[in-house]
């Protein structure tokens, strides 16, 4: 059973008690005043799986013309500087960490009130944190998104079905033109025709995205996922969502034009060389479109490339007793900045290790290549946290406390080269991190403490009474043995 819950705070849970539900009472009016001053509202997800409940806050950003609009209601933003605008809705699980298996999933669905908005309706659903969508304005006016958050669940059929809906929230926007088309000179046209200062400005829409036509179906699961990696913003989150992205579709649908099309804005993969005998180093490559090896620019090395299956190939360098030049490798059908040519160095050897691990740090120790290295942490498949390396042929130490996404548990570690083509080191299970829960700490300080006091207490005093009952006994056992010598006494 799911259960979804939108509401304006978070109120936290109390027993059915009359003191209770005052405090609750409370509660929701402080926090109402609150939000009221303050003008923010915090929308949240809560849902149930397998008897385990699971909270999320939903916070959105708008991003037109490079500025962010954080959970905003009302925009004006300007058409002629930018002819789109891109949605983000984060989805910021608490206490508790994201929902395992893949039967269900989040996000939102979108409507649009108005006309001036492509795509005018669809969906966006993943296992992600965060979800993008990227909309088209197609003129000068005023219109709306009206934006829902939804739970799916997969079916027999393999379907994910709507479970539960929640309350909706509007997002309304100002299209504005601050450069808008001159208007025609007030000079008498041509002979025969009226005076074109009698025409009015007609605005150009050339090249603009016209809205589709009413009932357009709603975009597929691998669409909505293409589009979620290819608008993160940062340069390098994007590559590793756009690599997830190929991983999880290649397989399933091998000759899909989207997988095709992610593939060539990732760089092309290489393995850290295996050494074999005579001097050979073997190298596998992920997610090739057209290789090239420039043969005139070889030297020091024979090589051998060969196509192995799920689309990889193998290259096989053999050394020819040359440790002074690189061999030339270029993948031409990559999108800039992936294709330009990448300079094999298997002499160049680069260690990755994992040194230690406090209960508020982890070393990691490089030694060999050229950095910056970059450092991932991962749970589930999803990268929360990310680190730099910027020198080698040292030990660097990364706080815990720096990754704010990180909940308790354990992580995942991943470290690839400064052009993200070669993953140098992962370890499943690596970092373990653990976060203080304060409420726990506050229930135990209100709760625990005065209780701690009671069975203290009642253990003392069962003490005492046991203490008690052995000198009773060793009473009545003196007692009698006085009896017994009376007797004799008396006999005698």
């Amino acid at each position: 059973m799911l259960i979804i819950e939108i509401s304006w705070f978070r109120v936290p849970s109390f027993s059915a008690r009359t003191d209770g539900e005052v405090f609750k009472f409370l509660w929701r009016t402080a926090m109402f005043l609150l939000l009221s001053v303050t003008g923010y509202a915090q929308q949240l997800l809560t849902f149930n799986v397998d008897g385990k409940n699971y909270s999320a806050e939903i916070s959105w950003v708008v991003k037109h013309n490079n500025v962010e609009f954080k959970t905003k209601s009302a925009h004006t933003l300007d058409f002629s500087k930018a002819g789109a605008f891109d949605l983000a809705v984060f989805f910021n699980f608490k206490n508790d960490s994201v929902p395992a298996g893949g039967d269900i999933v989040w996000g939102f669905q979108f409507s649009q009130n108005g006309s001036l908005i492509n795509p005018p309706g669809g969906e966006k659903r993943s296992r992600s944190k965060s979800q993008f969508q990227r909309f088209n304005i197609s003129g000068v006016g005023s219109s709306g998104l009206t934006i829902t958050p939804t739970v799916w669940q997969k079916s027999g059929a393999g379907r994910f079905d709507v479970i539960r809906q929640g309350g909706t929230f509007a997002l309304n926007f100002n299209f504005t033109d601050g450069n808008p088309t001159p208007a025609v000179s007030e000079t008498a046209g041509p002979a025969g025709t009226p005076d074109a200062g009698s025409q009015p400005a007609k605005p150009t829409n050339i090249n603009r995205p016209v809205s589709p036509v009413a009932g357009t179906p709603p975009p597929s699961k691998a669409e909505t996922d293409y589009a979620a990696a290819k608008n993160v913003t940062d340069t390098i989150q994007r590559t590793r969502a756009l690599i997830d992205f190929v991983d999880k579709y290649s397989t399933t649908q091998p000759k899909s034009e989207l997988v095709a099309k992610a593939v060539k804005d990732i760089p092309l993969g290489v393995s850290v060389p295996s050494i074999g005998r005579e001097g050979t180093y073997t190298y596998t490559l992920d997610y090739p479109v057209n290789l090239y090896i420039d043969s005139a620019k070889v030297k020091g090395w024979r090589w051998d490339l060969s196509q192995i299956p799920s689309g990889k190939y193998q290259l096989v360098l053999t050394d020819l007793k040359d440790s002074v030049h690189a061999f030339p490798l270029v993948d031409r059908g990559k999108n800039a900045p992936f294709n330009l040519p990448k300079d094999l160095s298997p002499f160049d050897k680069i260690k990755v290790e994992l040194v230690g691990e406090s209960s508020d740090s982890f070393r990691l120790r490089v030694a060999g290549g050229s950095p910056p290295f970059i450092v991932f942490l991962s749970k589930n498949g999803f990268p929360v946290e990310r680190y730099i390396i910027e020198r080698t042929n040292t030990i660097q130490t990364f706080s815990k406390d720096d990754c704010e996404r990180c909940e308790t548990g354990i992580y995942a570690l991943e470290v690839y080269t400064n052009d993200f083509s070669t993953l140098l080191f992962r370890l499943e299970k690596a970092i373990n991190i653990r976060k203080i829960n304060y409420l726990l700490v506050l229930l135990f300080c209100i709760v625990g403490i005065p209780v701690a006091y009671f069975v203290i207490k009642f253990i003392r005093r069962f003490w005492q009474w046991l203490v008690y009952q052995k000198t009773l006994r060793d009473i009545h056992v003196w007692e009698a043995r006085e009896i017994r010598e009376a007797e004799r006494r008396k006999k005698k």
